[in-house]
This record gives structure tokens, sequence and C-alpha cells, in this order.
């Protein structure tokens, strides 16, 4: 699921107050069951996200070392040849080599700032709101079932004989109170929680991206020169070898 879309970050829990969880009104159990729902769907969302990260980052560093065995497969030594050849074929190599290492730094940096605090987030955070729901589910179960069993004694007793039962309901009614509001404080942190760590990390990411892309123009933008000298190079080679084949074929005309 898409989290542009019916999120967890566009939840409307600004129409929520505490009003509504003491009263246990309709918005407040609505608003719990979508909160729920959404933070089920985060959870699948992240984990999927989570896998697919790690192996792009495993990608890159594999693409790095067989990168690194070709660059020092191509650089040219103690051939001999023309100084042009040597020069063209090392700055392939070197200029493969300089944006290997930004991508691979990009790709470290990645696995620290992005990849390592959402794991940190599905073992920690996603934890300790599992924690709070299991109990508020054990206490809600049991509000719910002494309510059931509450209602169905007021149909067969008078009102006189539900006294120590509606002790026992208001209790029950208490403690479902106070665990209602310990969760729906739980519910608001735990989504401003998500929603600045998803903004902080990710633009922590697409930072990253952009100077890994801003080093390699760099690199490129050094290269550019000396494509346009070595492809001027070409064309007068070329030329002077035509010219050199024309003469040659005039002087065996003329004998």
């Amino acid at each position: 699921m898409s989290l542009a879309s019916g999120s967890l970050i566009a939840s409307p829990t600004n129409i929520l107050t505490i009003h509504d969880v003491i009263l246990d009104s309709p918005v407040w159990r609505a608003n719990l069951l979508h909160l729920e729902d959404q933070i089920e769907h985060f959870e699948k969302w992240i984990d999927g996200f989570l896998r697919a990260l790690k192996g792009y980052i495993d990608v890159i560093k594999k693409y790095n070392t067989q990168a690194s065995t070709l660059c020092k497969k191509t650089f040219f030594h103690d051939i001999d040849d023309s100084l042009i050849v040597g020069n063209v074929i090392n700055k392939f190599a070197s200029t493969l080599q300089s944006t290997i290492a930004y991508k691979m730094k990009m790709a470290s940096d990645i696995e620290d700032l992005l990849y390592n605090p959402l794991q940190k987030l599905m073992r920690q955070d996603i934890k300790d709101y599992k924690d709070c729901k299991k109990q508020f589910d054990k206490t809600l179960d049991k509000y719910e079932t002494q309510l059931y069993r509450y209602n169905q004694l007021s149909k067969q007793r008078e009102a006189s004989a539900l006294r120590e039962d509606a002790f026992q309901m208001y209790d029950h009614r208490k403690s479902y109170i106070r665990s209602s509001g310990e969760y729906f404080m739980k519910l608001i942190s735990f989504k401003s929680t998500i929603e600045n760590m998803l903004i902080e990390y990710f633009s922590n990411a697409l930072n990253l991206h952009m100077e890994e892309l801003d080093e390699s123009t760099y690199v490129y933008d050094s290269v550019k020169d000396k494509l346009s000298g070595w492809k001027q190079w070409l064309l007068e080679v070329i030329y002077n070898y035509s010219v050199s084949r024309i003469l040659h074929s005039s002087l065996y005309l003329l004998e």
C-alpha cells in the first residue's frame, strides 16, 4: 500500500480529543480502528522497503567489488604504445574508479542514515507500540466482557440487586478509561515519531543521492575537454592516413 494515499501520516487525529476517549465515543472507536489499520499497513510497507533497500545496498557493494577489479585490469602499464593511447585508457579507468567510489560512499551513508535507523524503528518503536496495544486490548476485552455481563444481568435483576455488579462495572470502566488515555497518547506520540523520522531519514537519503550525482557530474565534466581533444586527434590521424594513402597511390601510378 502506498503511503501517499490513505496513509498513516494523513490520518485525521487532530479531530480526536481526550473527551472522546473518556466518553468512549464512536469518534474514538472509529479513529482507533483506522489508526491501528494504518499502522499495520505501515509495518508491512517498511518491512518490504527495508528488504528491498538491503538488496540495493548489497548489489552496489557487489558492483563495487567487480568494478574495482575491472579498474585494476584496465590501467595501462608497461606496454609500448603511443602516449595518447595510454592516457585515454587510464582516464577511462580513473573516471570509472572515481564514480564507483562516490556511489559506494553513497550506499554506505544510506545504510547508516536510512537503513539502520529504520531497522531500529522496527525493533524498538514499533515493538513498544505493539506492547502497549497488547495491554490495551486485554483491558478492552475485560471491559467489554464485564459490560455485556452487566447489561445481561440488568435485564434479569432489580436495580437494587445490581449494587455489587455496578461497583465492579465502575472499576472496569475506570481501568478502561485510564488505559484508553494512555493508549491514545501512545498513538499520537507514535504517529508523530514516524512522521518526523520518515521526513528526516528520507531527506537525508535524497541529499546523499544528490551529492553522489554532483560528484559524478564533476568528474564527467572534467573529462569533456579531453574527449573533444581525443576526437580531434582521431580525425586528424584518419585524415593524415587518407592523405598518405592518396600520395602513395599517386606515386605508384607515376612509376
